[in-house]
């Protein structure tokens, strides 16, 4: 079994308080992780670097956008047992962009206007990728 963390990563100091049930592992290889989403009493997890990228071959599956930009963040073992991931890292870059801003505002954003996205790892990937369907 891998060292357990108990130091609530970035951003679980809440969850932590709110009583949720979770912990904070680290593995030293990637086979370390997928025996830890197989195992009977997990439902999935959080991937972050360096596994973001080559956790998706070994899965049982991908949603689109995790194969599309070659990168996941989250995995979750289905009803079936498969182990399938998917990138929501979009979710939060488009709402970051959006926010605050009313209808006619993300019309005039979404219109063909450059955006500049600083960084050349997943996120920016899924920044492109949001910038990229505005434009379709």
């Amino acid at each position: 079994m891998p060292k357990i963390d108990h130091k609530p990563a970035g951003g679980s100091k809440k969850l932590y308080l709110a009583g949720v049930n979770f912990c904070s592992q680290r593995f030293p290889n990637v086979e370390d992780v997928l025996q830890r989403f197989r195992a009977p009493d997990s439902a999935g997890g959080v991937v972050t670097i360096p596994y973001k990228r080559t956790m998706i071959p070994l899965l049982d599956g991908s949603d689109e956008l995790a194969q599309k930009l070659g990168a996941c963040n989250n995995v979750y073992l289905t009803e079936d047992g498969k182990l399938r991931s998917a990138n929501t890292d979009w979710i939060c870059i488009k709402g970051c962009l959006l926010s605050g801003l009313n209808q006619n505002e993300i019309r005039h954003v979404a219109t063909g206007r450059p955006a500049l996205i600083i960084e050349a790892k997943g996120a920016s990937r899924a920044a492109s990728c949001v910038c990229t369907a505005w434009r379709a």
